[in-house]
Order: structure tokens, then C-alpha cells, then sequence
């Protein structure tokens, strides 16, 4: 090719190029096609003027060119060295007068000028163009002349066009050795100056660039360069072909076994020519095409035009489909009206370009082969065009139905559907349908944005049959928008409103044959379908969704093949792809479309049969974002579904691990099953991730959720499959009793502890909602059917804790603490109650015999198991205040109490294993946390401990107390619930060893204040002058301090540190209670009823009598301080019980028997010396036994006098229980000083009227006396 152009720019020199009679000459020359026939007549060349005129003006397209450009140059300041046209002379007076008016006149000149180039180009390009096109027609020029070449149009076309591509690349490359074959340089002079086309893309600015180039129908003859350019390459890739026939049969020579025309190499396409003139003049006609006036004056040229996009091309003219397809759409956009839209409907041009496009993919089966032929007519150019597979993989399908779609699209803006018929009539959906099916990986994404296309045109009103799918508020909307005309105008966001809802079948049609589901599903079920309808049994679709997805797993085939069903590439992704592109594009589209075809809903649907994880992910992101970014939109089937799906797979999988642990299933393959287990458990993960996504974003979630039977039905079919797991019997009546439960036994893992898990986790995010719980009607069941929607769902947690590993334990914990955060529903109480059952189930199995011994593992971890449920149960209680009173009633402190006690030799010499050692400590931890988050105010400091200086009345207190946390101090204090704290633990021997003893004592120090701390039997000195100041937290936990000190380990010389462990605890209580702290810890101290409980026979009385115990002084000199500083009426009375009351009974020591002696006890009294008469004195000797009694009389008799001495220096009473400020509330209108007799005549209350008191008699005490008071 290269040859024969530079042959004929050689000679072209020497022609009149430019003549018109010339060209009726030889137009049948061999190897030359003639143009289409469609091709319109040249306007009259006589307009403008003689041949001799368009001579010159054929010469200005070459050299005029330069010179009007070298004096633009020259004008604006340039070094052009040419002389100037006479347009440009004609003009310099007015230039030299623009330029001396100033920047305004020069901005102005540079106008002028811009548009005078752009006339004058107009004006060359639009004649070239014209001779060019007669002389095509009439076979290139006259055959009376010397050297007329029919190829002679070619060469003239693509030099007025700017050049092929070979003169243009070597013209880019610099290389003046660039020769053709015949010596001849490639280039050309023509090469150097710029050319006309050229110069109308570089002032495209103008103001007037649209009317000049209109003016000299530049429009319709750029058509006519478009249909030249196509012509041209079709006949040099054919003559390229024949050459290489020729070329390969005379290198065969003339045998005759060679010449049968089959050629054992294919015949190698020949290189484009026009690349780059077809894109200048497709740029050149879109600049064109953005003014709505061109579309006119195309309307005569439209067929033609038309054509280009769906026409045959060879290998070289792919580019010029591109081109042509570019410019329709700008055509399409911007230049169209109603008449254009008529117009083209009455020349049935869609359906022409929609059986072209049929032609193109091979569908009608009448088009030329796909393949090239080797025939030797050689005026046949149809062999070398691209069909089907051919014209795909070069991108041809693309181009004719995406010029095709987007002109049936934007014909829709014009109040005008019948282009849209057109298409549809035509096959249209069909041919897109077929395409998408057909064609390569990469072309598919453009063919589908396509379908959104059609699926977004504005389809009127007036078109019922496309708009029955709207609703008749839709209807209005739709109206209202399509009513103005100008594109322009329209609201974007309302251009992408899914109106043709009738173009998705193309997307369904897909779907139905890409998703292996649904392909499963029809065979399965007779052809038919899944129906996502309120009455349709989902349940069934899901459990054959995942049934059929394990199957596939299953089957492990070595297939290659990653297509998902019968289309040529899988579409599974970019089907979902584009769906999701129309859900986004306008809100409403969601409902348009999924009401009708599900879209979405199939895909969640068959989730589990993707092998793909990436089309997974995706499909659950675009239920996230329907879900969470579309205001309104109804998601009540993909909710549903995605509930459904996700509690199928939970039964599957634990129907499949059942199967496991009971042999069955011994036909499938272990490695392959292995393999299921783990890609389904990867499916059920992304599905827990996506519904607590869902439902923490929006509470109606879980709603739909507790619709589909998700706490009711579907609890019990899986509760059903732990049982079978777990092997525990399943009682038969309804509702489990966890007494009929076997014995617990946690492990570590099992292989449903995943499963389990995912299942909590998703539980816990429902089960907060408010009314999640309540009784519900259940949808999709008969009518008015009542269910409890949470029937076992505490019997699934208590399996998960008993049974299953630790995962799964910590799984059913985090639900119970979700249930019982908020007291929102009623059901506290029997959540507490499960909860505390538990731990007596533990409790249980610890005291009940077994007949074999248990591992050591299983006592650790039920050890453990115990201590994350007092965890649980302190976290509840710190975040619910009402679950204090619940525990309280459900008897919580004694089942802790119980619970310590189950482990009761737990440590001991012959069972010394330190990690049960350790699981025991953490248990106690746990524990010490529970009753330091019960009897303390959510972890803060507590308001002072109710004072028990009162005298209780009635049983009525207790529940008339305002806070749960004061509730609780009193009833542990009443209960001796420390003391018998402290003898459980001390059961467990977990105090044999001195660093568990030293970090139980430091738990029960931590429970008065953190800080109270003792390091290796001693308190930090660093914490001493800082505790000086602390206030107590709990003050009636210095009962569980001196339970534990008298509980340690202290019989021989061995536990020497167990003593001082204990004296340092106990040193440590003494400070706290030492005379500068009256105003701080002593206060709080002896108002916590510690006198009483000092003096108590049931709790530490009898230490105040074993005068050989090395913690009898402490005892003594800590009652000495309490009672000293404060006693309530009953510390009184309990204080002379325990102190006096040995002084007063008569005791005879010549009796031995208790029994008797008890008997002959009585009260011994006073005696005054001055009024027994005086005796002789005798000497008795006394016994040892008689001696060491005196002695603890003496002993008690001082405490007594301590307690008196250092009593209060100011007088004070307290009343019937009460303070005179609280006894003065009773009564607002009665007198201050009638007030107690007025209560006490009404029974009211109980009183003791005192006279005076003699202060004086407190005179060994005080340095100074005090003044008597009277207390009426």
C-alpha cells in the first residue's frame, strides 16, 4: 500500500485533480470497488466557480494553507517568511488600524482571523470532500488521459484528511531514510503544513465555528469522508490478501496439486490506514454535533450515517466503526427532536440497524463466514469481513448495539417511545441478550451498562403497555418530569429512575441461567421457579439452597470449566455488578425492580452455592447497602431470606457434626467432608457479620428476624441437634428442667463450637431489642398463631455452657448478659434463676459421687466454667441495678456460698496440683468481685453504712430500704453470710499454702478498700500515711478479715507465717479503728453492728473465751474500741451476754456434770459490804480451775470498765429506733417539746424519760467534768 500511494502522490503532480469531465473515464478498472450507491451526488462545483477556480482552490487545500498561516504568524507577532494571500493583504490596513486601538482591538483581530481560517478551511475541506466523492463515483478519473489511476480518490482523501498512518508515523519518527519502494519519500511536501482539518480542530473555539463550518455543509460531506475511509480500507485489506495469495501460489510454481486454493497459512490482516483520519473527522463531527441546529441538516444523510455502526468491516477498519459509532452518540445527545425521532421511526432505521446487528453476531445464520475466504473473485471484498466470534473479539458487537441502544435511549426524552417499540419489535432485547451470553470477559461489563440504559429510558405516560409496572403516584411524578422537552432541564438524579422496568428481563434471563441454584432448583421442582411470596415456604428454599451447596462440595470435580451454567462466560459477578448500579443510581429502583424480579433475593438465595467468595462478599455488601443507604426501600425479602439461609446452614452444620460424632455418614470422604465443613463455616461466618451489621444499624432487622421464627421454631430444631451432640436425653415434656440435665462436662473444644458461637453472637444482637422476647404471631403461619417466640432459648444457653467448649460457653454468656442488661421485658427473674441454677448444677456435680474419677482437666475446667459465670453475674449486676434485688430473692449469696463449699478439699496434701491450685483462685476472685460489685454502688464509693445503733422493731427494714446495694449489706450481715464465706473458703484448703492464704486475705481487705493491701504478711509503707485518710467501703467486710484470720492454718510451729498473716490483717483493722479515727473509719466501723457480731456465740464470741489463742488480746483491745466508741441498744445487751453474763451466773465447781451445773446456774447479785455483817477471816485454798476463773473474770470485768471509761464524752440518746430529727418529721404541727409524748400516746414509739445525767461520774476519765444536762 505504501508503494502504490507514493507512486500516485508522484504522479498527481501532473493531473488536473480537480476536473470534472475527467472523471467519466474507465470506472470497471480490475481490483476497484464501487462506493455504495447510497453515496449522494457532489453539490455543483459552478457555485463557487469555474473549473480553474476550483483548481485554485484545490491547490490553496495544499499550499494556500501554509501561506494564510505564515501571515497569521506574521500579523500576531511571528517570524513567517511566505508571502500573503490576497485575502490577508486585502485585510492589513484593518488589521494595522485593530492593532493600534489597542488590547481590545488585538483581541478582537485574533477573533476575526480565527474565524476567517475557519471559513476558509470549511470551506477547502467541504470542496475536496466534494470532488473526492465524484470522482469515487466515477472510478477515480477519465481513462482518455495518461496515467489516470482509479486509486487516485484514495491517495487524495486521506492527504486532505492530514495523511495515512505510515506518512504520519513517519513524519513522527524524523527519519528522512524513510523511503518507499521505489526511492520516493513518504511524506510528501503536502506533509508539512498543517492541514484544513487540522486547523478546524485547533480553533474549535471560535464563536461561529458551528455556522461557518454549516454554512459550507462541512457536516454532511465529514459523513461522506466517514463512508470513504470505510470503502478504502475494505478494498486494501482485500488487495493486501490477494497479494499474499499471489505471492505464496508462485513460490508453489505452477503444479497443478498446488493450486487448489487452500492455503496452510492464514493470511495476515494488513495494517489500517486511516487510523488517525477517521479520528479527526469523528472529533471533528461530535465538535459539530453539540449544536442541535446540525441535526437538520443531517436528516437527509441520517440512513447512511446510520449504517456505519452495524456494517461490515475488515480487520483494518475497526476504527472506523469506533468513529462512526462516536459520532451517533453525540448525534444522538444533542442534536435529536421530535421530528428527527419520527422521522427515523418512519424509515424504520432502528429495525435496519437491529438486523445488521443480527447479520453482525451471526444470529440469522444468512451472513458471510466467520472465517476468511481464499476465493479468487477479486471484486469481492464481503470475505474479508468480520462476523460473529470475529467481530467480537475485535469489539464490533460493542460498538453497533451501544450506538444503537444509546439512540433509542436518548429518543425517549422526547415525549416519543416508538423508537423504543422499534427496538423491542425488532428483536432488540434479544440481540442484547444473545450478546452478553456470547461474547468475551472483557466486553461483557460495557454490553451490561447497556441494559441499565434501556432499563432508565423515559418512557412517557401515554405508553401504558411499558408503564404498567409504576404506580400511579410514580405515574404523576413521571409525567410531570418528561414534561419539558429540554434535555438540558432534567434532574439528574430522576434521568436514572428505573421507568422500563420491561428491559431487566434481559438481566433475569441471564440470572436464571447463570446461578447453578436456580438450574437446580427448576429441575428439581418440575420447571418452576422460587417464589419469593408471603405464603411461599422459604425455609424449604433455604434448606435445599444449602443441601445443594454441600453437594457441590462434595463432589470435589477436577472441572476446569468456570462458567456457572449454560452462557458462555460466568456472569455471576457482573450481573450483581450492574444490578446493584441501578439500586444506586436513584432510590426508587430498588423497589421497582425487586418487586418484580427478585433480583437481589436470588442471589442471597444461592449464597451458599458460590464458589467464588468474592461474588459472597459482594452480594451480602449489596444487601448492606440496600439495607443501610436506601431510605425506605422495602427489604423485607432479603432480610428474610438471609435469616433463613443463615439458620439452614447452623442446622446443616449440626446435623453433619452429629452425624460425625455418631459414625455416620462412613460413605463420604473425610478430606473432602473436612473441606465442606470448613468453606460452609466460612459461609455461616459472613453471614453472622452481615445480620449484626444489619441489625446493629437498624432495630427493624430484628423485627423481621423474630418473624421468620428465629428465637422459637428454629431454637428448637437446633436445641434438638445438641442434644444429639452432646448425648444428653431430651426430655419429652416441653421445656427442659435443668435438674433432668446430665452430669456438666466442659472441654475445651468441639466442633460445633464455631457453629455455636456465630449462632450466640447474632442471638445476643436480637435478644436486646425491646419486646424481642414477648409472645409473637409468627408470618407465614396460619392465621392468629400465638407462639412464645423465646421458648427454648435459655435451654440452648445452658447447653452451650454445660457441654460445649469454651467458645461457645463465652458465646451463651454474652447473650444472658445482653438479656439481662436492661429490665425491659419481665423476664429477669427467670433469667437470674437459670443463671443461678447453673452454678448449683456445677454444685452438684462437685458433691455427687462418681463411680469412676475425673480427669484432671475436668475439674479445672468446671472450675473455670464456674468462675466466667460469676463474672457474668457481677458485670449484670453492675450495670442493672434492679438484678440486686433479683439476686437477693433468687438466693444468690448462698448459692456463692454453696458453691465454694462443693469444692471442699479441693488443695490438700495428697491433691497438690497447682493448676487447680490456680483455677481455684480465680474462681475466688470472681467470687470477691461478685460481692464487692453487689454491696458497693456500681464500683464507686458507698454512702455510709447503715447504722444499726437503732433497735429493729420489725422485719419491714430491710424492704423499705431505698438502695439494692444497702439491701444487700444488711442482708449478708443479718445472714452471717461472711462468716460462712470465710469457712468455705477455708474448706477448700486453698490456705495450706501461704501465698494463696496472703492473696485470699488481701481479696477480703480489698472488699473494706482497695488499698488496705498487705505484701508478704506486712502493709506497704507507702500506703500508710494514704490510708490514714480512707473511708471505708464496705465495713462489714471486716467479718470475712477476722473469719479468714481465725480460719488459718495455725496448729504447730509450721504455720508461723499463717500467724503473722493473721495478727497483720488484724493490726490492720486496729489502726482503722484507733482514737484518730473517730472521724473516718472508727465512725463507720462501729456503726456496721461489728459489736454485736463480736459478741455473737454464732460468730466470734467465742474467741473473747480462749484466752490460750494467739489472736485472743486482738479480739479483746477491737471490742474494747468499738464498744467504747459506739453501741447501739442491742451491742448493749449482746455485749453483757458475752462479757458480764459469765460474771453473773453462780457456778459450782464440785459439780462435774455440765448438764447439772447449767442447771444450778443463777444470777449472782450485788453485794454492798456495809450491810453484811463483818467476819472472821479464813484461809481457803482456792484451785487452780477456781483461779483461772477469777482471772477471766477480772479480765472481763476490765474490759467492762475500759468500755465504760472511754466512753462518749457527750451524753446522747437515741429513742425508739430513731433520732429526734427523723421523729420530728412525723409530726409538722405539734409543738417540738409535745411531740414524743404525742408518739407515744398514739403507741407509736417507746421512750425513757431521764431527769438529768451526772456528768460527774465520768470524772476518772475526763481531766475536766461536764455541766449536768437535762433531756426531756
Amino acid at each position: 500500500m505504501r508503494g502504490w500511494l507514493s507512486n500516485l502522490r508522484g504522479d498527481q503532480s501532473q493531473r488536473d485533480s480537480g476536473s470534472a469531465a475527467a472523471a467519466t473515464g474507465n470506472s470497471s478498472t480490475s481490483g476497484a470497488e464501487e462506493p455504495p450507491s447510497t453515496l449522494p451526488q457532489s453539490p455543483p462545483l459552478t457555485s463557487r466557480g469555474s473549473n480553474n477556480n476550483d483548481n485554485n482552490n484545490d491547490r490553496r487545500a495544499g499550499t494556500g494553507r501554509l501561506t494564510a498561516g505564515r501571515s497569521f504568524s506574521r500579523v500576531s507577532g511571528g517570524s513567517g517568511d511566505g508571502p500573503a494571500n490576497n485575502n490577508t493583504t486585502s485585510s492589513g490596513g484593518g488589521v494595522i488600524q485593530a492593532l493600534m486601538a489597542g488590547r481590545g482591538g488585538g483581541a478582537a483581530f485574533a477573533d476575526a482571523e480565527m474565524e476567517r481560517k475557519v471559513s476558509i478551511s470549511a470551506r477547502n475541506l467541504g470542496d475536496g470532500v466534494s470532488r473526492i466523492v465524484l470522482a469515487a463515483r466515477m472510478g477515480g478519473g477519465s481513462s482518455g488521459q495518461s496515467g489516470n489511476d482509479p486509486e487516485e480518490w484514495k491517495v487524495r482523501l486521506l492527504t486532505l484528511l492530514g495523511g495515512s498512518d505510515e506518512d504520519n508515523e513517519t513524519n513522527n519518527s524524523g527519519d528522512p531514510s524513510a523511503l518507499t519502494e521505489d526511492g520516493v519519500a513518504s511524506g510528501g511536501g503536502n506533509n508539512d503544513a498543517p492541514s484544513d482539518i487540522d486547523i478546524l480542530l485547533e480553533n474549535s473555539t471560535c464563536e461561529r465555528f458551528v455556522l461557518r463550518c454549516v454554512e459550507n455543509e462541512l457536516p454532511p460531506n465529514l459523513i461522506h469522508c466517514l463512508r470513504l475511509l470505510r470503502v478504502l480500507e475494505l478494498q486494501h485489506d482485500h488487495s493486501v490478501a490477494q497479494k499474499q495469495q499471489q505471492l505464496r501460489r508462485s513460490n508453489r510454481g505452477d503444479n497443478d496439486e498446488n493450486n487448489d486454493g487452500q492455503d496452510d497459512d492464514p493470511i495476515v490482516p494488513a495494517s489500517p490506514l486511516s487510523t488517525q483520519a477517521a479520528a479527526k473527522v469523528s472529533k471533528l463531527l461530535c465538535l459539530l454535533c453539540s449544536d442541535p441546529s446540525v441535526g437538520e441538516q443531517l436528516r437527509p444523510h441520517l440512513f447512511g450515517l446510520l449504517a456505519l455502526s452495524g456494517a461490515s468491516y475488515p480487520n483494518s477498519g475497526v476504527h472506523i466503526a469506533a468513529a462512526a459509532s462516536d459520532v451517533i452518540l453525540a448525534f444522538s445527545r444533542n442534536c435529536l427532536s421530535a421530528s428527527l425521532v419520527w422521522f427515523l421511526h418512519d424509515r424504520k432505521m432502528i429495525v435496519h440497524m437491529t438486523d445488521d446487528i443480527k447479520e453482525l453476531c451471526a444470529m440469522t445464520g444468512s451472513g458471510p463466514s466467520s472465517s476468511p475466504s481464499s476465493s479468487n473473485n477479486n471484486s469481492s471484498s464481503n470475505n474479508r469481513c468480520l462476523y460473529g466470534k470475529d467481530a467480537e473479539e475485535k469489539g464490533l458487537w460493542v460498538v453497533a448495539i451501544r450506538t444503537v441502544v444509546h439512540l433509542v435511549s436518548n429518543s425517549c426524552h422526547y415525549q416519543c417511545v416508538e423508537l423504543l417499540k422499534d427496538y423491542d419489535s425488532a428483536g432488540g432485547y434479544h440481540v442484547l441478550a444473545y450478546a452478553i451470553s456470547n461474547s468475551s470477559m472483557k466486553h461483557v461489563p460495557k454490553l451490561l451498562e447497556l441494559v441499565t440504559t434501556l432499563v432508565c429510558c423515559k418512557i412517557g405516560a401515554s405508553s401504558s403497555a411499558l408503564s404498567s409496572q409504576l404506580s400511579s403516584q410514580e405515574d404523576l411524578d413521571d409525567e410531570e418530569m418528561m414534561a419539558n422537552e429540554n434535555n438540558d432541564s432534567t434532574d439528574l438524579a430522576e434521568a436514572k429512575v428505573a421507568m422500563n422496568t420491561n428491559a431487566f428481563e434481559i438481566m433475569d434471563d441471564l440470572m436464571v441461567r447463570s446461578l447453578k441454584l436456580i438450574v437446580a432448583y427448576k429441575a428439581e421442582h418440575d420447571g418452576r421457579r422460587p417464589e419469593f411470596e408471603s405464603s411461599s415456604d422459604l425455609t424449604a428454599m433455604a434448606d435445599f439452597s444449602v443441601k445443594y451447596a454441600w453437594d457441590l462440595r462434595m463432589q470435589a470435580t477436577a472441572s476446569t470449566d468456570d462458567a456457572e451454567n449454560d452462557v458462555g462466560v460466568d456472569l455471576t459477578s457482573e450481573l450483581l455488578v450492574t444490578t446493584l448500579q441501578l439500586y444506586s443510581d436513584h432510590a426508587k429502583n430498588f423497589d421497582l425492580i425487586e418487586s418484580e424480579y427478585h433480583m437481589l433475593s436470588h442471589y442471597i438465595l444461592a449464597f451458599p452455592t458460590f464458589s467464588d467468595v468474592s461474588v459472597k462478599v459482594f452480594s451480602l455488601k449489596t444487601l448492606e447497602y440496600v439495607c443501610t443507604g436506601l431510605a425506605g426501600a422495602n427489604t423485607f425479602m432479603p432480610l428474610r431470606l438471609v435469616t433463613e439461609v443463615f439458620s439452614s446452614l447452623c442446622k446443616h452444620l449440626l446435623k453433619k457434626a452429629a452425624a460425625s460424632n455418631s459414625d455416620e455418614d462412613v460413605t463420604e470422604d473425610e478430606e473432602a467432608k473436612a473441606k465442606a465443613m470448613e468453606d460452609s463455616a466460612l459461609d455461616l461466618q459472613l453471614l453472622c457479620e452481615t445480620l449484626i451489621k444489619l441489625l446493629e444499624f437498624d432495630e427493624n432487622v430484628s423485627q423481621v428476624m423474630i418473624e421468620c421464627g428465629l428465637l422459637g421454631p428454629k431454637i428448637d430444631d437446633m436445641l434438638d441437634l445438641l442434644f444429639a451432640i452432646t448425648g444428653a436425653d431430651l426430655p419429652d415434656k416441653e421445656g427442659v428442667q435443668i435438674s433432668n440435665l446430665p452430669r456438666p462436662s466442659p472441654i475445651d473444644s468441639t466442633n460445633v463450637d464455631d457453629i455455636y458461637s456465630s449462632l450466640c453472637r447474632v442471638l445476643k444482637v436480637v435478644v436486646r431489642q425491646p419486646g424481642a422476647r414477648s409472645v409473637i404471631g409468627e408470618r407465614g403461619s396460619a392465621a392468629g398463631d400465638i407462639i412464645h417466640c423465646d421458648s427454648g432459648l435459655n435451654t440452648l444457653l445452658m447447653v452451650g455452657i454445660l457441654y460445649l467448649g469454651d467458645t461457645a460457653s463465652r458465646g451463651s454468656l454474652d447473650v444472658f448478659e445482653t438479656m439481662m442488661a436492661k429490665s425491659h421485658d419481665g423476664l429477669l427473674q427467670s433469667d437470674m434463676k437459670c443463671l443461678i441454677d447453673l452454678l448449683h448444677k456445677f454444685a452438684d456435680s462437685a458433691l455427687e459421687p462418681t463411680a469412676e474419677q475425673n480427669i484432671k482437666s475436668t475439674d479445672e475446667l468446671a472450675i473455670s466454667r464456674q468462675g466466667t459465670i460469676l463474672d457474668l453475674l457481677r458485670s449484670i449486676l453492675a450495670t442493672n441495678e434492679s438484678s440486686q434485688e433479683v439476686f437477693r430473692a433468687c438466693c444468690g449469696f448462698e448459692c456463692v456460698v454453696r458453691l465454694i463449699f462443693s469444692l471442699e478439699g479441693i488443695i490438700s496434701a495428697e491433691n497438690s496440683n497447682p493448676e487447680t491450685a490456680t483455677a481455684a483462685m480465680k474462681l475466688l476472685k470472681s467470687a470477691f468481685a461478685l460481692i464487692a460489685t453487689a454491696t458497693g454502688d456500681k464500683g464507686e464509693k458507698n454512702p455510709l453504712t447503715p447504722s444499726l445503733s437503732i433497735d429493729f422493731l420489725s422485719d419491714d427494714l430491710l424492704s423499705s430500704t431505698a438502695s439494692p446495694y444497702a439491701a444487700n449489706l444488711l442482708y449478708l450481715r443479718n445472714n452471717g453470710f461472711y462468716v460462712e464465706f470465710a469457712s468455705a473458703i477455708a474448706a477448700m484448703g486453698i490456705f495450706s499454702d501461704i501465698s494463696h492464704a496472703r492473696s485470699v486475705m488481701n481479696l477480703a481487705l480489698e472488699l473494706i478498700h482497695p488499698r488496705l493491701v498487705l505484701t508478704e504478711g506486712k502493709r506497704p509503707n507507702a500506703d500508710k500515711v494514704a490510708g490514714d485518710n480512707v473511708s471505708i467501703r464496705n465495713a462489714d467486710a471486716t467479718r470475712l478479715v477476722l473469719g479468714i484470720a481465725i480460719k488459718l492454718p495455725t496448729t504447730d510451729d509450721a504455720h508461723d507465717q499463717h500467724k503473722a498473716l493473721a495478727k497483720n490483717a488484724f493490726d490492720e483493722l486496729l489502726r482503722l479503728c484507733a482514737n484518730d479515727m473517730a472521724g473516718s473509719s472508727l465512725s463507720r466501723l462501729a456503726s456496721s453492728g461489728l459489736c454485736g457480731s463480736l459478741t455473737s456465740q454464732a460468730e466470734f464470741a467465742h474467741m473473747l473465751e480462749d484466752r490460750s489463742h494467739f489472736l485472743y488480746s486482738r479480739f479483746v483491745l477491737l471490742l474494747r474500741r468499738i464498744a467504747a466508741f459506739s453501741m447501739s441498744y442491742n451491742d448493749f445487751v449482746s455485749l453483757l451476754r458475752c462479757v458480764a453474763g459469765p460474771i453473773l451466773l453462780a457456778e459450782d465447781e464440785d459439780v462435774d456434770n455440765e448438764s447439772e451445773q447449767n442447771k444450778k446456774k443463777r444470777i449472782r447479785l450485788a453485794i454492798i459490804s456495809s450491810s453484811v455483817q463483818a467476819k472472821k477471816a479464813t484461809v481457803i485454798t482456792k484451785s487452780e480451775a477456781w483461779h483461772s476463773r477469777e482471772t477471766g473474770f477480772c479480765n472481763r470485768l476490765e474490759t467492762l470498765s475500759v468500755i465504760a471509761e472511754r466512753g462518749d464524752r457527750v451524753a446522747r440518746c437515741e429513742l425508739g429506733g430513731d433520732s429526734l430529727n427523723s421523729v420530728a418529721m412525723y409530726m409538722q404541727k405539734i409543738p417540738l417539746e409535745d411531740r414524743i409524748y404525742k408518739l407515744a400516746e398514739d403507741g407509736r414509739m417507746k421512750f425513757i424519760e431521764i431527769e438529768s445525767v451526772d456528768a460527774s461520774a465520768k470524772s476518772l476519765a475526763a481531766s475536766s467534768s461536764a455541766a449536768p444536762q437535762k433531756i426531756d
